[in-house]
């Protein structure tokens, strides 16, 4: 049995699809977008601030790797590693955020996260969606919430510090080299060292075919920041091993897999299925209603403040004297907390590229372009470097 992410105490949604307009909007904020002064107005921060301090144990900020989970036994190799907690179970737990854009990384396309674009998508790709989220706008005001947020990300971070240790034995005597793809991630124009958001990487994957036993569903930040500490009440911490659900696990659904035409901006010859299907992946909206793959852009707009039930996997390819490890925050359950109202970014169909020929002269300027979207630096990113700060103490 996976162990629990989950308290005794009920996260509702604030509202529902049709209370986006509620309360009045603030005149001197004309600039501020609307969801943000609703949020303000209605106490939606101040009853998440609630909700996830019940969570405890059930929240991803509230554990420690080593102290609360640990890395499974085995050694690394093709294939995966996962965390289990203290009683030896899958370690799943709780993050909580609000979606960001498509230009931070938000994929919620009919492509998903395929790459490279040159291939075409079949049966047998293996695809997820990815939805990227960051601190609400506003929350900062909000110490406990603000502090919450950024214990979400120390702790992601101190899994990779964990490894980066374990890794030092293969760099320094076995000249092993590591490339990284991290969970953090920053924000678009902003220095790689501020890693302040989180990719949640949805599962199941986005097409099955129909012959798999997959069940369609069930399933400021710099390096070395320190968390803060919390000042939580009694009554509002829980044990981590409790058993109640009802945080932000909704009912189990089984819905079969649907065809991908529904998806808007399925065509094009980028999309090559013959038998596969689109999955429903199980998120919620604010009424507890599975939102349809093809409305996920509209549901999940920018803006939206969303609660997820997380696992961590680290994926591990091994060649040569390069180990490959791409660290995912997988999400097999996503609840709408609060709606927002910005425009929703309209998916575009696909485009399938011609694959770069090496036989083919380029032109200086394509030669340049080449070489700098292939250049790899030889020194590690400040962010795999972390030096602990300070922990400082916030109470409200």
């Amino acid at each position: 049995m996976p162990s629990d992410a989950s308290s005794p105490s009920t996260l509702s949604s604030p509202s529902s699809d049709t209370g986006r307009s509620d309360g009045p909007p603030n005149t001197t904020t004309q600039d501020v977008p609307a969801y943000l002064v609703r949020r303000l107005d209605t106490g939606v921060y101040e009853r998440l601030e609630q909700a996830i301090e019940a969570m405890g144990k059930a929240a991803l900020g509230f554990n420690d790797i080593t102290t609360d989970f640990n890395l499974q036994d085995g050694q690394w190799n093709n294939g995966h590693q996962r965390y289990i907690d203290n009683n030896g179970n899958r370690f799943t737990a709780n993050v909580w955020g609000e979606v960001r854009s498509s230009e931070d990384g938000t994929k919620l396309d009919a492509k998903g996260n395929h790459y490279p674009d040159w291939t075409p998508i079949t049966d047998d790709t293996n695809i997820k969606n990815v939805l990227v989220i960051g601190e609400p706008g506003d929350a900062a005001r909000f110490d406990k919430l603000h502090a919450f947020w950024h214990n979400q990300l120390v702790t992601l971070q101190d899994v990779r510090r964990f490894d980066e240790e374990r890794e030092e034995d293969d760099k320094n005597n076995h000249d092993t080299r590591f490339r990284i793809n991290n969970w953090l991630r920053p924000p678009r124009g902003d220095a790689r060292e501020d890693r302040n958001l989180i990719a949640l990487t949805i599962s199941p994957a986005k097409y099955v075919k129909p012959d798999r036993k997959d069940k369609a569903v069930k399933t400021p930040f710099r390096p070395g920041l320190s968390k803060v500490k919390v000042e939580c009440s009694d009554k509002a911490s829980i044990s981590s091993n409790g058993n109640n659900d009802d945080v932000i696990m909704q009912e189990d659904h089984d819905v079969p897999p649907s065809f991908p035409r529904l998806l808007p901006d399925y065509s094009g010859p980028l999309y090559q299925l013959k038998t596969a299907r689109v999955t429903q992946p199980d998120i919620v909206d604010v009424n507890g209603k599975l939102i349809p793959p093809w409305l996920l852009h509209d549901k999940l707009r920018p803006g939206t403040l969303i609660v997820a039930n997380v696992e961590l996997v680290v994926w591990v390819f091994k060649k040569g004297k390069e180990i490959s490890k791409t660290y995912q925050v997988v999400a097999h359950k996503i609840k709408v907390v609060d709606p927002s109202d910005a425009p929703a970014e309209i998916p575009a169909p696909g485009n399938l590229k011609p694959k770069p020929d090496a036989a083919t002269p380029m032109t200086p300027s394509a030669q340049s372009k080449r070489s700098f979207d292939e250049f790899m630096s030889p020194t590690p990113s400040p962010a795999s470097s972390p030096v602990k700060k300070t922990r400082r103490t916030t109470t409200k």
